[in-house]
């Protein structure tokens, strides 16, 4: 009877939401509150707020709502270089990365930004690698993954050991061999597929490089 009451309250504003949250814990209300979150999520959704929204689908334990929305968080910075998915990435509870594989490869992703940008470059070809062999990455976006990989592989020192540059020569050659190629190509901040194709070159021979530098270290 509680519970009902509960979710009869309108929520009309951020501080009442809060407020209501706050009482379900407190009298152990967990449907209420999963219901709640799940109408906040909705709410923020619709108004585009969707670091806010994959925070309150998580809490309400909609993990595929959250995968969804990943999804098209993916699909956007694929398509116009909109970097919210990052926003999403540091708003999410860390307890809800391991129930969504796809918010623990946005987490990831994140981090690998940002040590690339702080100059960590061994520590980002590392976590870069860990994104391929542990397959959290979605299969279509590792195009994506192999040209970032490229200014890691074209440094003067082999940051990619052997067996983290025979990893990536797999996923490559996955992409290059699959029915999907054509799909997976097309799943790159690239302007063309001929473009696309051209950088696939490129990962190709740094790639070899690389393992020619690994091999002699």
């Amino acid at each position: 009877m509680m519970q009902a009451v509960v979710l009869r309250i309108p929520l009309d504003s951020d501080l009442k939401a809060r407020k209501l949250l706050s009482f379900c814990r407190r009298h152990n209300l967990e449907a209420a509150a999963l219901g709640i979150h799940r109408i906040i999520a909705h709410d923020r959704y619709r108004a585009g707020r969707m670091a806010e929204a994959v925070v309150h689908y998580a809490e309400a334990k909609e993990y595929r709502k959250v995968a969804a929305i990943a999804d098209q968080l993916l699909e956007s910075y694929i398509e116009t270089n909109d970097m919210q998915w990052s926003i999403v990435a540091r708003a999410v509870p860390q307890e809800a990365l391991f129930e969504n594989d796809r918010l623990s490869f946005l987490y990831r992703y994140d981090e690998f930004h940002a040590l690339y940008k702080d100059g960590k470059s061994k520590e980002a070809a590392s976590l870069l690698s860990l994104l391929f062999a542990s397959e959290s990455a979605p299969r279509r976006f590792w195009t994506t993954l192999l040209v970032d990989a490229i200014p890691l592989l074209e440094a003067e020192e082999a940051l990619f050991s052997k067996d983290e540059t025979l990893e990536l020569m797999r996923c490559l050659e996955e992409v290059e061999s699959s029915h999907r190629r054509e799909e997976y190509l097309l799943h790159c901040k690239e302007d063309t597929f001929e473009s696309v194709e051209k950088k696939m070159d490129v990962v190709r021979f740094a790639l070899v490089r690389n393992l020619a530098k690994a091999f002699s270290t």
